[in-house]
């Protein structure tokens, strides 16, 4: 609810609306949830602490620092973010090792080496997903760390790199150990209803174009919702991995479902579009067979019988696909069930892998390492270089001593930030409060506690009196990015030594650093926006215009596994502002790009290849009318040949019938020229 929706309200109709409301109720619930992980969250840091304490390393508060950062409100979060934490600080002290062996005399080729890794992050932060991402962006500021410190003595750069990284992957088990400890870890669960869920609701989705009395007037949007959620259920698997040992090794099977799933809304799509063709008479006619099977997949209890799914959606399938179709129409509906089918098994086959490991069957996904759009990760790229090449010229020109501490902070929020397109900037400002109100807190007890403290236990305790309440804040609903700004900055604002130091100049010459930084990555998401959500819309769907026209005649023939990986991460990266109807065009690319796949796969069984390669170039060339002329030419082809030539004729004839009815539907759209410009490089083979 908005704030100019609550304004007219009398103070009573707030307080009703926030006290019976199910937001309440849910703060209510999360609550000791949110206490339990304040409390590990400090438990973290102490253990970090004394360890890095016991080591006598030079800034034990880094070690403390990191396991703020790396905990995680559930187990498999932390320990997959806890492991590319790793790998992205060991890339980053090679890095910061090899640019001083490069230019050792050169300083000013040396910041700009360091402005250009950032850059390189900084893309490839936006380029990948999930932890990877994060990943990504640590080795960023990992390097930036090590460099602060090293700066007055290069040569001594090496010898930092370590100390810096025993220092991180001290944090790093500490939240690691004391998670595992203490949580007996629920992602397994969580995957398991999440996937069973969203297998729940495509399947009801799909019976229902099937009831005698269909409501379409929800389904484009319906499957739009659904399609975020199967994109939503990759970080719920990262999770699950990340989780479980015994997953990491079949995340490969877990991929296949999603890509099941989404070959169901595809198939989902045609059948939807097509029976719209026809009359209400002949929409029951064509249905009527269907309909008892697909009525059963909806009740199928798909999270606690998912052998038995597996099973019926697999035999199901298999008799669907061998039945004897009388005409075009009724082959459509055929194989677009028999698809779906074949989608819900694979899903159901995924739920078997995670419920009854070793019971599954060998299922690999076809998808690739995809790249929605290159042009938002290349201006992300262009923000970080220049935000540090601006807080590096400050420094030297400035000549201050907190200058390396303002260029950690500046590429921490940018490398962190940037990636988040439209929410960058308010994410930023957030940060950037969190740190300030960070700076008076590590003030008060810098000066007005610690002083007082005599013992490690007595430190335990101050900042269990700060941890835990802010660490709980920061997993709940309310201002989460201010609270988690708070408890990832305390630590290298306090800044507790082993010998302790008051020193306000050195303190305030710090919080300055830290929070002008924050300010400086805040004001260059300020000044170099990302895209706006029309024009990423548009070049979304441009580029996989592109994309299809490209596929109907490049040289190799695509997987479908592949072609829907790569749509999958688009519909995905749709801004929320886009229309229903843009999101229905680029659903409209998946199933043409699908139904052209399945055609020049079939080219060499089939009659009219010269017919097919003409209507496939005309596409390729936005010339509609050309398309449907050869296609028309191409299915009176079909109709010739004996009984095997006739059922491969006919699954022919209904894919170029369904590209026909798409071209019909969306003649503008598919019409159209593409104007790309910038990078626009879309498939990446990993």
């Amino acid at each position: 609810m908005s704030a100019d929706e609550l304004s007219w309200r009398s103070p009573s109709a707030l307080v009703e609306s926030f006290i019976d409301g199910q937001r309440f109720l849910a703060i209510l619930l999360a609550t000791p949830t949110c206490i339990l992980y304040g409390l590990r969250l400090w438990a973290s840091v102490i253990v970090a602490l004394f360890v890095a304490y016991q080591l006598e390393l030079d800034n034990a508060y880094w070690a403390a620092a990191t396991a703020a950062v790396v905990c995680q409100p559930s187990l498999g979060a932390s320990l997959r973010k806890a492991r590319f934490r790793s790998i992205g600080t060991i890339i980053g002290a090679v890095v910061i090792v090899a640019l001083t062996a490069f230019f050792p005399q050169s300083r000013v080729s040396f910041l700009a080496g360091i402005a250009v890794w950032c850059a390189i992050c900084a893309f490839l932060a936006t380029v990948l997903r999930n932890f990877a991402s994060y990943a990504a962006a640590l080795a960023g500021f990992t390097a930036i760390i090590i460099f602060a410190g090293a700066v007055d003595n290069p040569g001594d750069t090496f010898r930092i790199a370590v100390t810096r990284a025993t220092e991180i992957c001290i944090g790093i088990l500490s939240a690691g150990l004391v998670l595992t400890a203490t949580d007996l870890g629920g992602a397994r669960e969580r995957l398991i209803q999440s996937l069973a869920s969203v297998t729940h609701l495509i399947s009801m989705g799909f019976a229902e174009v099937f009831a005698e009395r269909p409501d379409t007037s929800t389904s484009s949007w319906e499957r739009h919702e659904l399609t975020v959620r199967i994109g939503a259920l990759n970080g719920v698997i990262d999770e699950a991995v990340g989780e479980a040992s015994d997953l990491r090794s079949r995340a490969n099977g877990l991929d296949a479902a999603l890509e099941g799933l989404l070959r169901v809304i595809s198939a989902w799509r045609g059948i939807d579009n097509h029976l719209g063709t026809l009359s209400n008479g002949d929409r029951d006619a064509a249905t009527r067979r269907f309909r008892p099977i697909v009525a059963q997949v909806a009740e199928i209890d798909w999270q606690h019988d998912p052998i038995a799914a597996r099973e019926f959606c697999r035999v199901q399938g298999r008799q669907i696909l061998v039945t004897s179709a009388p005409d075009i129409s009724f082959r459509i509906l055929v194989d677009g069930t028999a698809t779906a089918l074949k989608g819900l098994e694979r899903a159901a086959n995924a739920l078997v892998l995670v419920t009854s490991p070793g019971r599954e069957q060998t299922d690999q996904s076809g998808c690739q390492f995809n790249v929605p759009d290159l042009l938002p990760a290349a201006i992300n790229a262009f923000r970080a270089f220049v935000t540090l090449i601006t807080v590096e010229i400050v420094w030297i020109e400035a000549n201050w001593s907190g200058g390396q501490t303002m260029i950690i902070f500046a590429a921490i929020s940018i490398l962190r930030f940037a990636p988040r397109a439209d929410e960058a900037y308010p994410t930023a400002v957030r940060f950037a409060v969190g740190a300030a109100l960070s700076a008076v807190l590590a003030a008060i007890v810098n000066f007005a506690v610690l002083p007082a403290m005599q013992n490690f236990v007595e430190l335990t305790l101050v900042l269990a009196v700060l941890l835990v309440p802010f660490g709980a804040l920061s997993a709940g609903s309310w201002q989460a990015t201010i609270f988690a700004a708070i408890v990832a900055t305390f630590m290298p604002l306090l800044a507790p030594h082993n010998q302790p130091i008051y020193d306000q100049q050195t303190f305030f010459n710090s919080a300055l650093a830290i929070v002008s930084g924050a300010i400086v990555a805040m004001v260059f998401l300020r000044l170099i926006p990302p895209l706006g959500p029309v024009l990423r819309t548009r070049r979304l769907l441009d580029l996989s215009l592109r994309d299809l026209r490209r596929l109907a005649i490049r040289p190799r023939v695509y997987e479908s596994g592949a072609w829907i990986g790569l749509l999958s991460r688009r519909l995905e990266a749709m801004p929320q502002q886009a229309t229903l109807e843009e999101i229905a065009r680029l659903v409209a690319v998946l199933s043409v790009g699908e139904a052209i796949i399945h055609l020049r796969k079939l080219r060499t069984f089939v009659a009219g290849k010269e017919e097919l390669d003409q209507a496939l170039a005309c596409l390729a060339a936005g010339n509609l009318s050309g398309t449907r002329r050869e296609l028309v030419r191409f299915t009176k082809e079909q109709q010739k040949g004996g009984v095997r030539e006739a059922l491969v004729g006919m699954r022919a004839r209904a894919a170029a019938k369904a590209i026909m009815a798409a071209l019909a539907q969306r003649t503008q759209f598919f019409s159209s020229s593409t104007p790309i410009l910038g990078p626009s490089t879309l498939l990446i083979v990993g």
